[in-house]
């Protein structure tokens, strides 16, 4: 009876989990027709759970036993794929480590290089692609025949490549390198070749400088500032006799570039070639200065083709019979142009002290846009003296407190012709423009020079010379002066379109 009953309550809770089971079928038919992986483990789950209520209870431990030998047995196999898995690892890292030093013992220029291409041979197409990019943009070695960079603070500059250097603090055993620089300029002077370049750095100099070598067509030596700091060439003490000469000396020299360079207390000239035999060409002399000389600042004697842009000069001609601040004589093609000249106080009657001189001979040049004031005698001066001077331009210049602005003469003998003077400014000087017929027992021949659309202001236009023929005096403008002819020829002068206020 016992075991009757308890088949009836077997078979019982059977069918009640099989009504139970069917109203849920019929309640969600997705969930038992949905085919998708999750459904699936959850029908087996399920199933597994029906299957194992049925069986007895001695077989759910084996069962269960089994499983977890089972489990055991598959942890110890990952246990033993990852094991296995590392070691490879550990040896893929240490071959891309001995390839990469070896390729470091090639060369540190390949290091980079080596070690990206051992990476990308063991690594995924994204890390490749991440290599090649690497060498793709690493910098490209820069030329040696290119210009190299030099920086000073925030600044920077590009310095000519294979350039000499000149410093304070350099040696003149020295190879003249950027990092063992020459002691001297002159050391500098005696070494360079055509197209050289010299480098001098900020500091006094206290030597006199003698150009050993000329640069060819196109190939100019050049020395200068190193940019940014301002070397001093400086004469105090110096005494190389009573031959006319300057601190910084260009005799006999061609295709000579100065630069940037400060001459003071010169015993006769700052800079230039000065001696009549000396025949220097292709010179030019840019953003330089000078100070306290005896003589000329700058100054130019038999030469071609002169160029002088955007120096400094002051306190020159502080001897007696010592020439002009700036001061051309017999040169052929020069231009004067963006100078500052001023503060030359030399009053001695014939004894030079005038600001800027183009002078016996000196032919087929150009003088303009310089500042020119403060001066004794005159601002500019175009004399032929004892030769032909001609085809000679002076316009946009700026021209005060002098005691004559601009003048033009023959002090003894030659003849000046085609002179155009033009658009200057002329202000606060005793004379604005001069003809000048000075008598020192000399004809003064003139011929064709025309002032016009000039300013003067405080000034006469004086017109003196009896030797003059084809003077034009035409279009100026004249504040608190007049024109005045006192020994001029009227009927060789043009006077005509000027307005005299």
């Amino acid at each position: 009876m016992k075991k009757n009953n308890k088949s009836f309550i077997f078979v019982g809770i059977s069918m009640i989990i099989l009504f139970v089971m069917v109203g849920a079928a019929f309640a969600n038919p997705g969930q038992w027709l949905d085919t998708d992986d999750s459904a699936d483990t959850s029908i087996s789950q399920s199933d597994n759970t029906i299957a194992n209520e049925d069986k007895p209870a001695s077989e759910k431990i084996n069962d269960a036993e089994e499983e977890t030998e089972k489990q055991e047995e598959e942890k110890e196999a990952e246990k033993k794929v990852e094991a296995s898995d590392k070691k490879d690892a550990e040896k893929s890292v240490a071959s891309t480590e001995s390839s990469a030093s070896k390729s470091t013992s090639t060369s540190s220029t390949s290091t980079s290089t080596a070690n990206t291409s051992t990476a990308s041979k063991s690594s995924s197409t994204s890390t490749q692609s991440t290599a090649t990019k690497t060498e793709t943009a690493a910098p490209k070695t820069e030329s040696t025949t290119s210009s190299v960079e030099a920086t000073r603070g925030d600044t920077s500059v590009k310095l000519v490549a294979g350039a000499y250097f000149v410093a304070t603090s350099g040696n003149d055993s020295n190879p003249g390198t950027q990092q063992q620089p020459f002691r001297t300029i002159q050391k500098a002077a005696n070494t360079v070749k055509a197209g050289d370049t010299v480098y001098i750095r900020g500091g006094t100099y206290n030597e006199k400088v003698d150009m050993q070598t000329s640069g060819t067509s196109g190939n100019y030596i050049t020395f200068r500032n190193y940019p940014g700091e301002k070397p001093v060439v400086d004469g105090k003490g110096i005494d190389w006799g009573y031959n006319w000469n300057s601190l910084v000396n260009i005799n006999s020299k061609s295709y000579i570039r100065l630069e940037g360079l400060r001459v003071i207390n010169s015993r006769w000239a700052g800079i230039g070639s000065t001696r009549v035999e000396s025949n220097s060409n292709y010179i030019q002399v840019i953003n330089c200065s000078t100070s306290n000389t005896r003589a000329s600042g700058i100054a130019f004697y038999t030469a071609t083709n002169i160029t002088v842009d955007g120096n400094s000069v002051e306190k020159a001609c502080t001897a007696s019979g010592s020439q002009e601040a700036i001061s051309f004589s017999n040169v052929n093609g020069f231009v004067i142009r963006n100078n500052r000249v001023f503060n030359i106080t030399n009053s001695v009657q014939g004894a030079g002290g005038e600001g800027i001189d183009a002078k016996e001979g000196s032919s087929n040049g150009k003088i303009y846009n310089n500042t020119v004031h403060d001066i004794a005698k005159i601002g500019i001066y175009i004399d032929s003296y004892s030769k032909t001077s001609s085809n000679i331009e002076v316009y946009g210049n700026n021209i005060y407190n002098c005691g004559q602005g601009i003048t033009v003469a023959s002090e003894k003998g030659g003849t000046l012709r085609n002179v155009n003077i033009y658009n200057n400014t002329i202000r606060n000087c005793r004379v604005g423009y001069t003809v000048a017929g000075w008598d020192y027992n000399y004809r003064s021949p003139m011929d064709n020079i025309k002032f016009y659309n000039n300013t003067i202001s405080g000034g006469n236009i004086r017109l003196n010379n009896p030797d003059a023929k084809r003077i034009f005096i035409t279009g100026n403008r004249l504040t608190g002066g007049t024109i005045v002819m006192d020994g001029g020829i009227e009927s060789e002068t043009t006077i005509e379109g000027n307005t005299i206020n």
